[in-house]
């Protein structure tokens, strides 16, 4: 989740780039989260002040509309990770502002020492690359999600070697 010092900034930087001074220069903008479950991160800090720092109480927030989902598909068949997932939202599964919170073992990827995790996630997520069965329908239903730049140049690069040649 973005910190509310962010989407200051992303709107002032639109504001001034368009000449316009409405909100993010008049531009679209979609974000997305659950802002129950995800907080801003903010390293040495505590739980009340990321709670202080998210969007919801940034000036920005009430220029936004919100859309929100009807339904969840995997909440929906699997009612354990639903379970979880509404445990985590209402703070039940933290004893206290420290704590960390324990994940399902189905959420959990184990890796040797001496393992690839980029190549792991791969194999996890699309399991038809490495057997060579491949339909142009691979990437429809699974995603691999990563913060970073370098990640998806990563993960893109070691993905296309794996393709038959």
């Amino acid at each position: 989740m973005a910190n509310n010092a962010n989407s200051h900034a992303l709107d002032l930087l639109l504001q001034d780039l368009c000449e316009n001074t409405t909100i993010f220069g008049g531009k679209l903008n979609i974000l997305g989260g659950d802002f129950r479950q995800v907080l801003p991160v903010l390293p040495h800090k505590s739980q009340r002040q990321a709670v202080e720092a998210r969007i919801v109480t940034s000036y920005v927030w009430t220029a936004l509309t919100r859309f929100k989902l009807k339904e969840n598909q995997r909440a929906h068949e699997d009612l354990a990770f639903s379970s979880f997932l509404l445990s985590l939202g209402n703070g039940e599964l933290q004893k206290s502002e420290s704590n960390y919170v324990k994940l399902p073992d189905g959420m959990i990827q184990h890796l040797l020492m001496k393992e690839d995790p980029v190549l792991k996630i791969i194999k996890a997520t699309f399991p038809k690359v490495e057997k060579g069965t491949i339909t142009s329908d691979i990437f429809a239903d699974r995603e691999i999600l990563t913060p970073m730049n370098d990640d998806v140049d990563l993960v893109i690069t070691v993905l296309i070697y794996q393709f038959p040649r």
